[in-house]
């Protein structure tokens, strides 16, 4: 029967945590299910804090354990809760979402199929006071709302959220395995770095899986009255644009995977003589050129690890074993590339 491993990083979560772990003691489920709390470099006691509150309010059926991440950056505290993990199944929760009862069985049901890889759900705002008037045209930035107009497979879109993540095991750890892989770190500490959740998505997509919507995926996101200012909705957007560039290359690296070589050199060269005035246009094109003809030292340090993401991934995704040596061009690259060489 296919477990479940609920993952929840925090950073300093202490006081938001109890109604987080208490809406997870209340989920259904007739499966194995763990809770992971992944304390990433908390100073606030936050480990301590979720034992006891688990004590309190958890459920006996459900084994809780705490795991400590000193490297801080969400990224390294997903990674350390999905390797602890003994489900086949992770789920992500943030520590301010609060899962609806059913979650955890319509999770599994909708991995039951192995063709997605993953799936998102809509989440419902619960806010302190009165509702600022921005909330209502930029809720998704804050991971509110519904994801797609109906259930079904949203891969064109090409991402998920984070918030209420679920994945297989197994497939996030092939990702893992990927030297280079993930580029972005996530939210570290008081920075609201961002992208690592698309960056799942893009890797599970070159894979060869969907993404899958489903509007009975549901969950209460509470946002904290701090983060409902002016100045904090454009600080997140700033980080939204500080990472975009980022997710272009993983559009790149989905035209290398699913279509043929021949089509993506034509094509892009073309584009890259008719783009002298579009610099992303242009660099996009030159980058599937150069991948498509494997000229690996024409590119520069950003553009060699995404390249070796990609072969790396297509070699699982073709079922071969060996590890291609496109990947050790990776190896020494900077694991935070925000503040490498220019990008798109």
């Amino acid at each position: 029967m296919t477990g479940i491993s609920v993952i929840i990083c925090t950073y300093n979560g202490a006081p938001r945590l109890r109604p987080t772990l208490d809406a997870v003691a209340r989920c259904d489920a007739d499966f194995p299910v763990e809770v992971l709390l992944v304390d990433n470099n908390s100073n606030d006691g936050t480990g301590p804090v979720a034992q006891q509150i688990w004590k309190e309010a958890g459920n006996p059926a459900f084994a809780f354990r705490v795991i400590y991440e000193p490297r801080q950056g969400l990224s390294f505290a997903r990674r350390a809760g999905v390797q602890a993990a003994q489900g086949e199944i992770i789920v992500f929760c943030d520590d301010d979402n609060w899962l609806a009862p059913d979650y955890l069985t319509i999770a599994r049901n909708i991995m039951l199929d192995d063709r997605v890889g993953a799936a998102g759900g809509q989440s419902q705002p619960v806010i302190d006071g009165e509702v600022p008037s921005f909330l209502y045209s930029h809720g998704i930035g804050y991971a509110l709302g519904v994801q797609a107009l109906k259930s079904g497979d949203v891969t064109a879109r090409g991402y998920l959220w984070g918030s209420g993540l679920v994945v297989r095991r197994e497939e996030i750890l092939t990702l893992y395995s990927c030297p280079g892989f993930p580029v972005l770190l996530g939210r570290n500490g008081a920075r609201l770095t961002s992208g690592e959740d698309s960056e799942i998505c893009a890797g599970l997509i070159l894979l060869g899986k969907r993404l899958w919507y489903d509007d009975q995926l549901r969950f209460r996101h509470w946002i904290a009255p701090a983060r409902l200012s002016f100045d904090y909705l454009v600080q997140l957007y700033e980080e939204f644009a500080a990472t975009a560039d980022y997710s272009q290359y993983y559009d790149c690296l989905q035209q290398l995977c699913f279509r043929s070589a021949v089509f993506n050199v034509f094509v892009n060269f073309l584009k890259y003589l008719r783009s002298l005035g579009e610099p992303s246009v242009r660099a996009k094109a030159r980058f599937i050129i150069l991948s498509e003809l494997r000229l690996v030292f024409l590119m520069n340090t950003t553009e060699r690890q995404f390249y070796g993401i990609y072969r790396y991934l297509s070699e699982v995704r073709l079922g071969r074993r060996r590890v291609p040596l496109a990947a050790c061009l990776t190896r020494h690259a900077v694991r935070d590339s925000l503040s490498t060489e220019p990008t798109f």
